[in-house]
C-alpha cells in the first residue's frame, strides 16, 4: 500500500483517509480524500491522486499531521445554531450544520478548534451572500466567518433586456 509504505515522507496516517470522490477523465484518475480525525471531518483538508497507467504522477495533499484535539462538543447543534443566527444578526435559514475541526495556521505550528460549521442559504442584500459560520463546539464563540458564494465573469454582447448583477440595480432595455 503506498501511504503505508510511503508514511514518513508524506506524513500521512492512511486511517484519517475517507474518499471524498474518484473521477476518471481518459487515462487520468483523480482520487480525493477527506482527513477525518475521530471521525470529524478535518475542514479543508484533501488529499488527492492522480493515477496515470496505474502510476501516481502526481499528489496535492493538506493534510494536518500535528493533530491533538479532543472531539467531544460541549455545546448542541442546536445552541450553535442559535449562536450563528446571534452572530449573524439578519432573517436567514440555516441548510447545515457539521462537526468539524477547524485548523489555524500558524508560522511555528497550528492550532485546531473543535467547531460547528454553519451553512446558510443564500442571503439577498445589496450583494448576495452565502455565509458559512464556525462556531467554536467548546464555548460557542465565533472563530470565522466566510461567504461561499461562487462568483463568475461572463462577457460578450446581449441583445435584449439587461438583467442586473443584484436586484437594487433595476432593470435597463439597452443593448450591451
Amino acid at each position: 500500500d503506498f501511504i503505508n509504505e510511503n508514511s514518513n515522507i508524506l506524513k500521512i496516517d492512511e486511517s484519517q483517509l475517507k474518499i471524498n470522490r474518484i473521477v476518471i477523465n481518459d487515462e487520468i484518475w483523480n482520487v480525493k480524500f477527506t482527513q477525518n480525525f475521530n471521525n470529524v471531518e478535518v475542514y479543508n483538508s484533501k488529499i488527492i491522486f492522480h493515477i496515470k497507467n496505474d502510476s501516481i504522477v502526481k499528489i496535492k495533499s493538506n493534510f494536518y499531521s500535528d493533530m491533538n484535539i479532543d472531539t467531544k462538543a460541549t455545546i448542541s447543534k442546536k445552541e450553535a445554531k442559535n449562536l450563528a443566527l446571534r452572530y449573524l444578526d439578519k432573517k436567514a435559514k440555516v441548510e447545515t450544520i457539521n462537526l468539524v475541526i477547524y485548523p489555524i495556521i500558524g508560522q511555528n505550528m497550528n492550532f485546531y478548534k473543535l467547531a460547528y460549521k454553519v451553512d446558510f442559504e443564500t442571503i439577498f442584500d445589496e450583494k448576495p451572500r452565502r455565509y458559512i459560520y464556525f462556531i467554536d463546539a467548546k464555548n460557542g464563540e465565533l472563530i470565522n466567518t466566510e461567504d461561499n458564494l461562487v462568483e463568475a465573469a461572463v462577457q460578450g454582447n446581449i441583445n435584449g433586456t439587461y438583467i442586473p448583477e443584484y436586484p437594487s440595480q433595476g432593470f435597463s432595455l439597452a443593448n450591451h
